[in-house]
C-alpha cells in the first residue's frame, strides 16, 4: 500500500495545492472532482463535494430553480472536460424533484 507521503506526491499541482490550502482553512469544505485526490481527502476525513454535489446543493438552497439545474446537469458532458459515467448523471437527474 502506498504511503500518504507518496499518494499526496502524486497528485497533480492543482490537486495537491487544493489540499493544502484546506489545511489553514479546516472550516471548509474541499471541492474536488479527482477520484485519487477524493480517496486521499475521505483517508483524512476532509469533508469534500465535487461538480455534481455543488451543482445540486446549488438547486437545494434555492440559489437556481430545479429546472435551471436540471438543464445545466444535462449541459454538463457537452461543456465540461468532466469525465461522467452516464449512469451517475441519469441517476443525478432522476434524484431532482420535478419542479
Amino acid at each position: 500500500m502506498k504511503s500518504t507521503v507518496n499518494k499526496f506526491d502524486q497528485l497533480d499541482k492543482g490537486e495537491r495545492t487544493a489540499l493544502a490550502l484546506w489545511r489553514s482553512h479546516q472550516d471548509a469544505i474541499l471541492l474536488c472532482d479527482d477520484l485519487q485526490a477524493r480517496m486521499l481527502a475521505q483517508d483524512f476525513k476532509i469533508p469534500l463535494m465535487g461538480t455534481l454535489g455543488l451543482i445540486l446543493r446549488v438547486g437545494q438552497v434555492g440559489l437556481r430553480p430545479i429546472s435551471e439545474v436540471r438543464a445545466i446537469l444535462n449541459d454538463l458532458p457537452k461543456r465540461s472536460t468532466l469525465h461522467l459515467k452516464p449512469s451517475l448523471l441519469q441517476q443525478v437527474l432522476a434524484s431532482l424533484p420535478d419542479k
